[in-house]
């Protein structure tokens, strides 16, 4: 069948031209597509153009391998509960294989001593090198159907399966690309993992059919214990540069009741809900088109699924109803937006049932939280504004000291002009004579006179003295003053 030029592959070319024509000499028609080439139209800008676009390529390759060096050492993770199949390293895992929703795609995860990179099994990277601070806020949360499911022990291990919560990285505009787009954020689950060791008797209570499930339950919820994630959540801390990483619990594996960080739970809905909606870090609610639920948290408001994140301090006013005799409340937030532009957010079709405690939450812990915040802005105002007022102190001391010694100066320097003045009439007048009683005449005052001048002089000296120390002050105090 011949070939077709138009729907050929380079590759069909290329093997049709060694076998047909060229009787495969490579060489031969390596020189005839060259001599093909010159026929193109502007060849000689495309060839420039392609020139520049891979230096451009080695440069952004150099850059990125600048990068992952400056991430140093990737450290060991703890093991989940997976196929080993599902890491890419022999020996001790140094990365995990996670789930990712946005970007939706599977990365291994590999947590370096300063940064972190999410890399696909066909290699394709994403970097986050802590200096290079592209990360705002890491939320973690359970997704709502692992608070829900029953906890499953392994009997043989005496540990509990945990299913991984969710990781949402934050990240800063136009710091992070993936697949030639701007990322805003990256979301992915940890993988599912065992629980530290548990008291046999926790393990031998699932067997017993006379254990209530509730019973069951609350000793788990206080036996707990999950280091995995929390080795996690020390090493991204760390890699990362973060003061904080922002947690929502599981209800079924952490007893919130002991938790120093603030968990809001759910209305336990007396009749109206079941046991196992009550008392939920979430609220079923939608936003927009998207039914999901919603995290209050001290931090702000998350929204899953799509992820989304309202930090607190983009907050302007936040408030909870909807008129009528509606089953259901909306909560509406006003979000500062660019300039003195506000922006409205709202989660609807929320249980009227939860009003009480959106509102204990919105006035006891969210607005106290933005009040502390505005405190703990006002405080670093005025350890600011005192931090630039003592050099201003500082400096008009300084002044004041020129000052005085510049007046000191001028009067000394007036004393000096007017002995000098004296010195010069004494000298043009000669010494005075007077008549005595004798009748003769002598010479009075002349001591008096001389008496008289050689004390100006000395003074007149003196004061040059004094001038030239204070010219000295002078220098020192501006010198002085310069340092400062």
């Amino acid at each position: 069948m011949p070939m077709d030029l138009v729907t050929a592959s380079p590759k069909e070319i290329a093997g049709h031209l060694l076998l047909h024509r060229f009787k495969n000499d490579a060489s031969e028609a390596v020189t005839f597509l060259l001599q093909v080439l010159d026929q193109l139209p502007n060849v000689e800008e495309l060839s420039a153009r392609l020139i520049e676009d891979s230096q451009n390529d080695a440069s952004k390759e150099e850059e990125l391998e600048q990068t992952r060096d400056s991430l140093g050492d990737a450290h060991v993770l703890p093991a989940p509960l997976a196929n080993k199949e599902e890491t890419k390293t022999t020996g001790p895992p140094r990365d995990l294989l996670v789930s990712a929703i946005t970007p939706r795609a599977k990365f291994y995860l590999s947590i370096h001593e300063h940064g972190v990179t999410l890399t696909t099994p066909k290699n394709e990277e994403i970097l986050l090198p802590a200096n290079a601070h592209a990360v705002q806020h890491v939320i973690v949360f359970p997704k709502r159907e692992d608070c829900l499911q029953k906890p499953k022990i392994d009997n043989k291990e005496r540990r509990v399966v945990i299913p991984g919560s969710m990781v949402l990285l934050v990240l800063d505009e136009d710091k992070v690309f993936f697949r030639k787009k701007t990322l805003t954020q990256i979301c992915f689950q940890l993988p599912q993992h065992f629980s530290d060791p548990m008291d046999a008797s926790v393990s031998a209570s699932e067997d017993d059919d006379d254990v209530p499930q509730a019973s069951l339950e609350d000793q788990i919820r206080l036996d707990c214990v999950d280091s995995f994630e929390e080795k996690i959540m020390e090493l991204l801390k760390s890699a990362l540069q973060l003061k904080h990483i922002y947690r929502i619990y599981n209800p079924k594996y952490n007893n919130v009741r002991e938790l120093e960080a603030y968990a809001f739970q759910s209305d336990d809905g007396g009749g109206n809900h079941s046991i196992m909606q009550g008392k939920m870090p979430y609220l079923k609610c939608y936003h927009g088109v998207n039914d999901g639920v919603i995290y209050p948290m001290e931090e702000g408001l998350l929204f899953f699924k799509p992820p989304f994140f309202l930090h607190r301090s983009k907050l302007h006013s936040i408030a909870v109803g909807r008129g009528g005799g509606s089953r259901y409340v909306d909560l509406q937030v006003l979000v500062d937006g660019e300039g003195d532009e506000k922006e409205n957010v709202e989660f609807t079709n929320i249980d009227r049932e939860e009003i009480q405690v959106l509102n204990t939450y919105i006035h006891d812990v969210l607005v106290n939280a933005m009040a502390e915040d505005v405190a703990e802005e006002e405080e670093e105002k005025d350890e600011f504004g005192k931090e630039q007022e003592e050099p201003r102190k500082q400096v008009r001391k300084s002044d004041s000291e020129v000052e005085e010694s510049t007046r000191k100066r001028y009067r000394r320097s007036a004393s000096l002009e007017a002995s000098r003045a004296i010195q010069r009439k004494l000298n043009a007048k000669g010494p005075t004579e007077k008549t005595g009683n004798n009748g003769q005449g002598v010479e009075e005052e002349d001591d008096d006179d001389d008496d008289e001048y050689e004390g100006d002089a000395k003074s007149s000296e003196e004061d040059e003295n004094d001038d030239e120390s204070d010219d000295q002050d002078e220098s020192d105090a501006t010198i002085s003053e310069e340092e400062d």
